[in-house]
């Protein structure tokens, strides 16, 4: 009986094929198109919602149109984090802004003694306010997040960053040097 129904579909495939062409081209486009669209929005409705706080956390955009430039962009300028907070104390409770220098490398070195040292060239490395910890809740392996950026001159590092400059040693309170290297890409 199957084995009928194959060779009625055959037939039909062979006597029609330009309709089954187009069939099987629009439900497969169909199809695509309905899977990129639920990760997309599946994308869209989980972006860090794994802060404590996310329902709380905005982001600011600035959109710039000019001399038929168009832009939206998530950048704004630095004195806006405290003017917001003086003209909206009753609706902001902490800012916090991120710099990436928007440099595609910065060089990062580490004396390990008087002989070694240990040089990279790093990226995605971002400079924030000392609130980056009160607003988003990141897991420290080792450190405070609230003091972990009191002090000027202080970073925090992952994981795989620490591992990379201290290997099995201790990295609190390890001195790395940063120098920032010209653009080049």
């Amino acid at each position: 009986m199957i084995r009928h129904y194959i060779t009625i579909a055959f037939r039909n495939i062979v006597r029609h094929f330009n309709y089954t062409i187009l069939n099987v081209s629009g439900l497969a486009i169909g199809m695509a198109s309905f899977i990129f669209i639920i990760l997309f929005i599946d994308d869209e409705l989980k972006y860090d919602k794994f802060h404590t706080k996310a329902e709380r956390i905005y982001r600011m955009n600035r959109f710039y149109n000019s001399n038929d430039v168009h832009e939206d962009a998530a950048t704004c300028s630095f004195p806006l984090a405290p003017a917001i907070i003086e003209d909206y104390p009753n609706l902001i409770e902490k800012t916090v802004r991120m710099f990436n220098n928007f440099n595609n490398q910065i060089f990062v070195e580490y004396q390990k003694n008087e002989k070694e040292v240990v040089k990279f060239n790093e990226e995605k490395m971002f400079l924030v306010d000392s609130t980056m910890f009160d607003i988003f809740s990141f897991t420290f392996i080792k450190g405070d997040p609230e003091s972990a950026l009191d002090r000027p001159n202080t970073m925090v590092v992952t994981e795989s960053i620490a591992r990379k400059y201290f290997g099995n040693e201790e990295p609190l309170g390890k001195l790395l040097r940063l120098e920032e290297l010209p653009c080049d890409k």
